[in-house]
């Protein structure tokens, strides 16, 4: 709005009229907007404040997102902290939350608010790179199962430290794995020897979806899954990770801790949202980075990696 001045009558008409007129063109920078020097902002500036703001807003969806998943898990029945549990081994701790989680587990991340960040898209995107025998690491619930292409899978085996989360899995790879002819699903810890839970077997496509955020030491288990690998196999990963963006990157390092749930995964079920996953990968022997995408703001990445 113009501030009201004590003018002559035909200098506010005209003034009035300088700005309807500025309004009109949005290419007009300056005009008797009322007070001397004063400018109309330009349709370039209006453009570049709606991109901040934009920018902002995709900023904050990640948080959003989390903290939104976060409440439900805290209202889903049947939900626990870490300090509630009475055992003294973080796997078995995990173990036991998320048997707790596979009931509700989809409600949170496959839910809309899931879907309104494009989680889905991202999903599609990573997947149809899956070919070959395939292993999935925190396969969890199978989320993941609806989005591969079942005629590029030889065979299909999951990961997961959760024999609740495996048990909603398996209804699941029944009702949309059917045109694979090996499904199995195997109840294993990431972050310790995979050769024998896995029979030995070696995979052509390694896959982990916002998995490493939860696991205690993903460095182990990113080993583990470069230890799966045939020569040439790929790795398709899709993870929580620290923006490169100064200042998200510090706001991610700032609420790590709440987000995760204070440090007892109490409320963001352990997720650690500010992992510098490029980083854990490239100390990872024997794998190289063919592809990052950075998805919500740089806090999700989309990777792809070679077993070399």
């Amino acid at each position: 709005r113009h501030k009201k001045l004590a003018m002559p009558a035909l200098a506010s008409a005209s003034a009035a009229s300088a700005c309807r007129r500025c309004s009109r063109m949005r290419t007009q920078r300056t005009n008797a907007c009322g007070e001397p020097g004063k400018q109309c902002m330009s349709h370039k500036d209006k453009l570049l404040w709606k991109r901040r703001f934009v920018l902002a807003q995709l900023a904050n969806a990640p948080s959003a997102y989390i903290a939104l998943s976060s409440w439900a898990s805290l209202a889903a029945p049947g939900t626990s902290s870490y300090a509630e549990s009475n055992s003294n081994s973080r796997e078995e701790v995990v173990r036991t939350l998320y048997d707790e989680y596979s009931a509700t587990y989809d409600n949170l991340d496959g839910s809309q608010v899931a879907d309104a960040f494009g989680f889905p898209e991202m999903r599609t995107q990573l997947l149809a790179m899956a070919s070959g025998n395939v292993l999935e690491i925190g396969v969890g619930t199978g989320l993941n199962m609806p989005f591969y292409d079942a005629k590029n899978l030889e065979s299909f085996t999951g990961v997961d430290i959760s024999q609740g989360m495996l048990d909603v899995a398996a209804n699941r790879a029944n009702n949309v794995l059917g045109g694979v002819k090996d499904v199995r699903l195997v109840r294993a810890d990431a972050t310790e020897p995979l050769a024998e839970p896995l029979a030995r077997r070696t995979f052509d496509t390694v896959v982990d979806t916002f998995s490493l955020c939860v696991i205690p030491e993903p460095v182990k288990a990113l080993r583990e899954m470069r230890g799966a690998l045939n020569q040439g196999g790929r790795m398709l990963l899709l993870e929580h990770t620290k923006a490169k963006n100064a200042a998200l990157g510090w706001y991610q390092d700032a609420t790590a801790d709440i987000i995760a749930g204070g440090g007892d995964g109490g409320t963001g079920k352990g997720c650690r949202w500010n992992d510098d996953v490029e980083a854990m990968l490239k100390s990872v022997e024997g794998v190289v980075i063919e592809r990052v995408d950075r998805k919500l703001g740089g806090t999700v990445s989309l990777i792809v990696a070679r077993a070399v």
